[in-house]
């Protein structure tokens, strides 16, 4: 956790200013496919080292999809609604640090470690690939191509 800590610390600044320009649900779409690679090579890695850069991709997958999720949620929901929308997506992160360890608890417990991991990269692969299909049909559909510093 010291290795994440200290590579968010490192990396927000400089990632803020390189993906101003974004479209948000892009960048997002960028984080899940991170989250998915730095997970999933630790289905197969056993060194520390490997672990360490296994961290760096997932943390900078964290931090860009930070970066730009609220950014989002805010041009997609109603103006009167922005805050209810805002509060249900903590909501939704909250529940996932509720409920992720008693999960992955029960899978260790029944498969492996590995098996948390290959889950977990199974389900960041289906966040990517909702987010590309978001995309697409934002682009297609309403246009929006706004870079997340445009006004909200």
């Amino acid at each position: 956790m010291a290795v994440n800590a200290a590579i968010v610390i490192v990396i927000a600044p400089p990632l803020t200013a390189l993906t101003r320009d974004w479209q948000p649900v892009k960048a997002i779409n960028l984080s899940a496919l991170l989250y998915l690679l730095g997970f999933g090579m630790l289905t197969m890695i056993r060194s520390i080292p490997l672990m360490m850069v296994s961290a760096f991709i997932w943390t900078t997958g964290e931090v860009l999809g930070a970066i730009h999720i609220n950014v989002f949620v805010t041009r997609r929901a109603p103006r009167h609604l922005r805050g209810r929308y805002l509060s249900g997506l903590r909501t939704i992160f909250a529940l996932g640090m509720i409920l992720a360890p008693a999960i992955g608890g029960l899978i260790v417990e029944a498969h492996s470690v590995s098996a948390v991991w290959m889950v977990t990269s199974v389900l960041c692969a289906i966040a990517s690939l909702a987010f590309f299909t978001v995309s697409r049909w934002i682009s297609r559909e309403h246009g929006d191509a706004a870079p997340s510093h445009a006004a909200v």
